[in-house]
This record gives structure tokens, sequence and C-alpha cells, in this order.
């Protein structure tokens, strides 16, 4: 999907990349770290996934160790800004990696190639803001 196209808030609602965020659905947990070394959004949590697709992959991690990605596919969360309002973003080709362990990863990389701007805090207030059209949609 092309989010360069149409109003800011209609590309905020459809396809842009996530952090920090709760699931979309009730009842869901797990944590969407910001990582800046992910060349992919990445989730061990399979009930998550819409459009799931069979997609094999090795990916080398930060500690030297290889591990597989079995699929990929889209996931709603929320993301919440500054001031509290939360966003439903779609993340896209979310890799499927039942290895990852309980938290999920935001790719800064795949942030940055929707059209986001991250601001990273120095400090007392260490946190991330992610920008869309000069807009914070959500810090981290």
């Amino acid at each position: 999907m092309d989010t360069r196209t149409g109003s800011a808030s209609e590309a905020k609602s459809q396809a842009i990349g996530a952090w920090m965020a709760a699931s979309k659905q009730e009842g869901e947990s797990g944590h969407w770290l910001l990582d800046s070394g992910a060349t992919h959004h990445m989730s061990s949590q399979r009930e998550l996934f819409t459009d799931f697709k069979t997609h094999k992959v090795s990916i080398s991690i930060a500690n030297g160790r290889t591990i597989k990605a079995t699929g990929i596919g889209k996931i709603w969360i929320t993301v919440w800004n500054g001031k509290g309002d939360g966003t439903p973003i779609c993340l896209q080709e979310v890799l499927y990696v039942p290895e990852l362990g309980a938290n999920n990863l935001v790719s800064v990389r795949c942030i940055q190639q929707a059209g986001t701007t991250v601001l990273f805090g120095s400090g007392l207030k260490q946190e991330a803001s992610i920008r869309f059209d000069e807009d914070e949609i959500a810090i981290a």
C-alpha cells in the first residue's frame, strides 16, 4: 500500500509501522520494542497475525545466533502519543519468528521507510518520538 497518497490521518490508520504499543485485539499481551538494528518487524505471537503466509528466512541476531522466520503477515496494534491518544496501526510484512520470545520487535528502518521520522531523546527523558507529517503519533 502506498501511504504517500491521501491525508495524513488516512495514512496513519492504514499502514505506517509501530513502536511500543499494545495489540489491538482484546486480551492479547506482549510489548513492541523499538529496534534500531532490526531489518524487519518481528513477532513470535502467531495469534496476532492477519493475512499470514508461509515465508522461510534465516535471521542473524545480535548475539551471533541465527534464528528462523517461518511466516509473514500483518499485525494491527495501537500506538500512543505523549498526550495519551491512541492510533490503530497496521504493521506490514511482519516476520513470524517463533524463537523470538515474549517481546515483539519494531524496525526503525521500516518505520522510516514508511515516511515517519524517529527522534531519540537524551538526558532524563530518554524516549523516542515517532512523527508523521510533523504530528507526533507515538512515543517509546
